[in-house]
């Protein structure tokens, strides 16, 4: 990780210099935005893929300046919605939290997941069309983010027909990962304009470690993020 953000870092001096020297003169211009998100994130089999929802909505507000036509850099804070999923796994399920009883007969899980968190980002934009005022803008940063999972149990047993309920687990961790992507810019006045990207983070790096020494594989394993975005910035 600290050889990619070392790699991230020196690409964006190589840019600034590169820029700057290529147009002589700073045309510094602020501007913020906000985004309507999608974000679709999987995870590993057994280890969540059935218990989590991989979709959920999110928002991202940000801002940022461009340096002159061709460079920019970006800072924003994304989060998702908190989204729930209820589960019934079959007979003899055992899991953590769930006794390693042959007479368990059902085991019903509501999991719920959030995701959210700072970021900071080059920008590279690159002129497509002056008629129609387009640009393609690609991006590469870096992203604090934070993955708050939980987890409530009920299960019956055949025994008696004990239920247990509300047996509460909550997961917690915050990784610094990569993203990158790209997308197209519209100027729709001199001020207003839209854009519309597909982001990818790392996201692989927000596992649940295990709590278990006997068991050192994490409890949670997610696989990376694709995030479609729309939305709308103003320049001043």
């Amino acid at each position: 990780m600290k050889k990619s953000l070392s790699l991230i870092a020196a690409t964006a001096l190589l840019a600034t210099s590169t820029m700057i020297h290529a147009d002589d003169e700073l045309c510094l211009t602020p501007y913020v935005g906000a985004d309507a998100q999608f974000r679709h994130m999987n995870f590993k089999s057994n280890y969540g893929d059935n218990l989590f929802e991989h979709h959920s909505p999110q928002g991202n507000v940000y801002a940022g300046i461009r340096v002159n036509d061709y460079l920019g850099l970006e800072a924003g804070y994304e989060s998702s919605f908190r989204t729930s999923r209820t589960v019934v796994l079959g007979a003899g399920y055992i899991s953590a939290g769930v006794p390693a009883n042959p007479a368990t007969t059902s085991a019903q899980f509501t999991s719920t997941l959030r995701i959210n968190g700072p970021h900071l980002n080059i920008l590279g934009v690159f002129p497509i069309s002056e008629e129609y005022r387009l640009k393609f803008v690609a991006l590469a940063g870096i992203a604090s983010l934070k993955a708050n999972l939980q987890r409530r149990l009920n299960y019956t047993t055949a025994a008696g027909g004990t239920t247990v309920l509300n047996q509460l687990t909550t997961f917690e961790n915050r990784k610094t990962v990569l993203r990158f992507g790209g997308g197209l810019e519209h100027m729709l006045t001199k001020h207003w304009g839209v854009r519309a990207s597909l982001v990818w983070e790392n996201t692989a790096r927000l596992q649940v470690p295990s709590t278990n020494p006997a068991s050192p594989r994490a409890l949670v394993q997610t696989k990376n993020t694709t995030i479609y975005s729309l939305g709308a910035f103003f320049k001043f």
